[in-house]
């Protein structure tokens, strides 16, 4: 296996590990990364600044193509040699992908000559007959004609290049997916001849694996010293300052989360045991990766035996994972933040336990790189495996039987497992074991392997969705570390809070997705770098039918769209509070221009993201005609009260504020929008009136042109007074009274009379209408201490 390509499966590993602290980044890389290969491809070829021309780049681009030719020439030797290799084959696959994206790339530099040359031609067009032309014409038809049958040969050759590279990219993939079926269907046939010759192959093995570490011990001793206790010491350092600093962390939140407590609640315990296991395992990972890259740009690893430091890298991350899970999940020393119901001695001995059983997975995986680095016989690797297996099942078998669980009734007494969690234990311990008994060793290894390891990310996986579910709750992201920070220092609300939580819990199902879903998959037989270009291939791009859909592409563009619809809001706060302020502008019109202005921005926001995206606007002109039909059958009404609310904002018959009539509602305005009115009564009652109604019907302003009102009070009076003599009472009491205008006076009216009573009616201005209660009670007020006075009862 090549050095360089280790290097990439390297880096795509520390992906994976350290998602949770770059995941954003990683999100738009892709985009950025096919964007700039784009660029690349159209950008004329240059050596030194210098713009070739089209001849010059057909033969620079032909030394490529031949190139391109060796290249594939040695990845199907290296495909016919490794097929029965899983490792070989992804070392293909992998070479062959990014072949064909050279090729791409290559053959996208002659998109642009070629498009010059076909002008130029049509420039020059076709001898006529007859006709003599130029020399030096003819000559330069005939040139770009030869040049473009060049290009278009060249062009040939890449696409060929590019077919057989796809076809041995799929016979790769193939012939993994066979050999991975091969490997769970294969039955050993175990007999005596086999066990004499484990027997010398694993002596040979040892040998020739000891001398490989002894060479490259002597090679590192006398040339590369002072490269290794870098390579060491270095990431040691970092690991070290990492370690100090999230312990402080950790501390922190355990000491919140069993602060003044008695129980301490699940969410703290989950949110605890989450944080508890995952930094000091993206530490962990952080340190051996770290050492690795330190090995590789030092030239301390040796090609022979990068496969097995890799091994050994993911073997300790692998074990410390599993043994920090366990260790935190079981809490022997800390009770109140144990996860289970686990007594603290069996607590201890599950959790050496549960690390024997990731140990024993781990050296299985460790042990099939050294066989590969040594060229040792499948027969070894089977016998390893199958120890491996029944060892697995063993561990397994022993944790059935465990007394751990404590006793409701008496804490000092443990009892067994309940029988819905032992009996599954038992069944689990016991099929790898028959399986590998009746010979099916790589179906075992992989039942094994999916239980130790699928079922450790599964773990930490429900940890995390049950953390991200508890925070999510309404009101308990407040009542975290975070949470608690936060409002402390920012002053935030309890509905703010409960969507920052809603956000939070987003982003942790996001992360576990990240973190857990990829290792899971891996265990299936795909690779890291098959993820990885599934990921980037979901992340820049897909297609569903004939519509093409970019995660990245929609993600910038709502980016763009809210940056947009942000600045729009700050220029609409902008024109209100500074210009329109300042310019006297009256509040209905100022009121219609925020309304206008806004909706324009939201629709001019909605077409900057649309084209951040990637969409085509034009493609909009056919939604716009599948809209007009919904709109002549069933949006009749709602484009109706739009085009009503513009008219309205446009010839503002009434503004906010203004106290109208229409129908049996009668109130003031409260806001006009583009469908709707909101009226709000003298009771408080807001009532929403659609715009049409407004347009078509009549409706009252009582105060259109200013706030100045009539209001008839009504009196009665005995028969026996003088009608007269009631009217200058009343004309003194409006004169008299505060808040009746003078100009226009007010004015009495004999209103009716019968054998008992005489009814009046008093006129009287007020200079605001929507507020009259205030007046007519002064002047009822005075006109009863007259009555009174005069004695007219």
């Amino acid at each position: 296996m090549g050095s360089s390509l280790n290097f990439k499966v390297l880096i795509r590993k520390f992906y994976f590990v350290c998602a949770v602290a770059f995941w954003l980044p990683v999100l738009t890389l892709p985009g950025l990364s096919v964007i700039g290969d784009a660029a690349d491809a159209q950008t004329p070829a240059t050596t030194d600044n210098v713009v070739l021309s089209p001849a010059d780049l057909v033969k620079q681009q032909q030394a490529v193509v031949n190139g391109y030719k060796d290249q594939l020439k040695e990845l199907l030797k290296n495909y016919d040699a490794g097929q029965d290799d899983d490792s070989s084959l992804a070392d293909i696959r992998n070479k062959a992908q990014d072949l064909t994206g050279k090729i791409v790339n290559t053959a996208l530099l002659f998109r642009s000559p070629l498009n010059d040359i076909n002008l130029r031609l049509d420039q020059l067009g076709e001898p006529q007959d007859g006709v003599t032309e130029a020399k030096t014409v003819t000559d330069e038809r005939n040139n770009l004609r030869q040049l473009k049958v060049k290009i278009n040969t060249l062009v040939g050759q890449l696409e060929d290049c590019s077919i057989d590279s796809n076809r041995l990219t799929e016979r790769a993939i193939a012939q993994s997916r066979e050999l991975f079926a091969r490997t769970l269907t294969h039955r050993v046939e175990f007999s005596s001849p086999l066990g004499t010759q484990i027997a010398q192959s694993a002596k040979d093995a040892g040998v020739d694996f000891f001398s490989l570490i002894f060479s490259w011990w002597q090679f590192v001793y006398q040339f590369k010293l002072l490269a290794l206790c870098v390579s060491i010491l270095i990431p040691l350092f970092i690991a070290f300052v990492l370690a100090i600093s999230t312990h402080k962390l950790i501390g922190r939140v355990k000491h919140q989360a069993t602060k003044e407590e008695e129980d301490t609640s699940y969410l703290k315990r989950l949110s605890f045991a989450f944080v508890a296991i995952l930094v000091p395992t993206m530490i962990c990972a952080i340190f051996v990766i770290l050492i690795l890259i330190f090995f590789h740009y030092l030239g301390i690893s040796w090609p022979d035996l990068d496969p097995v430091f890799y091994s050994a890298a993911e073997v300790v991350m692998l074990v410390f994972f599993i043994a920090r899970m366990s260790f935190v999940i079981l809490s022997p020393k800390l009770p109140e933040l144990r996860l289970m119901n686990i007594a603290p001695k069996p607590a201890r001995l599950l959790i050496i336990l549960l690390t024997l059983l990731a140990l024993v997975m781990a050296l299985d995986y460790f042990m099939n790189a050294v066989y590969r680095a040594v060229s040792a016989p499948l027969s070894l690797a089977i016998a390893k495996s199958f120890i491996s297996v029944i060892l697995v099942g063993i561990i397994i078998l022993a944790i059935s039987f465990v007394r751990a669980r404590t006793n409701p009734d008496d804490d000092l007494k443990v009892t067994h497992w309940p029988l819905y969690i032992r009996i599954p234990l038992i069944i689990v311990g016991l099929i790898p074991i028959l399986t590998a008994l009746a010979g099916y060793v790589g179906m075992a290894r992989f039942i094994s392997q999916q239980i130790v390891v699928s079922g450790a990310f599964l773990v930490l996986m429900y940890l995390g969705i049950q953390t991200a579910r508890a925070t999510a709750e309404e009101g308990a992201f407040a009542k975290t570390f975070i949470g608690r920070r936060l409002v402390q220092r920012f002053n935030i609300d309890d509905s703010t809070m409960d969507q920052l939580g809603l956000v939070a819990g987003i982003l942790l199902n996001i992360i576990v997705i990240v973190v857990c879903v990829p290792p899971i998959i891996m265990q299936l037989g795909f690779s890291a770098s098959d993820i990885f270009s599934a990921f980037v291939h979901i992340m820049t791009g897909f297609e569903i039918g004939n519509v093409s859909i970019s995660l990245v592409g929609i993600s910038i563009g709502i980016i763009f769209f809210l940056i947009s619809w942000f600045l729009i809001r700050w220029f609409i706060g902008w024109l209100d509070g500074t210009v329109l302020a300042r310019g006297k502008v009256d509040s209905g019109v100022r009121n219609s221009i925020r309304t206008v202005v806004g909706y324009g921005g939201i629709a001019l926001s909605a077409l900057i993201g649309l084209s951040a995206a990637g969409f085509n606007l034009s493609s909009l002109a056919l939604i716009a005609g599948g809209l007009s039909l919904g709109i002549g059958f069933g949006l009749q009404n709602i484009v109706q009260n739009f085009v009503s609310g513009l008219i309205l904002l446009a010839e503002r018959p009434f503004k906010v504020g203004d106290y109208v009539e229409t129908g049996t509602i009668v109130g003031i305005v409260k806001r006009i929008s583009v469908r709707a009115t909101e009226v709000e009564t003298l009771k408080r009652q807001t009532i929403i009136v659609p715009n049409s109604s407004l347009i078509n019907n009549n409706v009252g302003n009582w105060t259109h042109r200013n706030k100045i009102g009539r209001v008839d009070v009504t009196f009665t009076v005995p028969a026996m007074s003088d009608p007269e003599h009631i009217v200058e009472v009343l004309m003194d009491v409006a004169n008299a009274t505060d808040g009746v205008l003078k100009n226009p006076g007010p004015w009495v009216s004999f209103s009716s009379f019968d054998s008992n009573n005489f009814n009046f009616t008093l006129a009287i201005y007020v200079p605001d209408i929507t507020s009259t209660i205030g007046v007519t009670n002064k002047v009822r007020f005075q006109a009863y201490k007259r009555f009174s006075d005069e004695g007219i009862t």
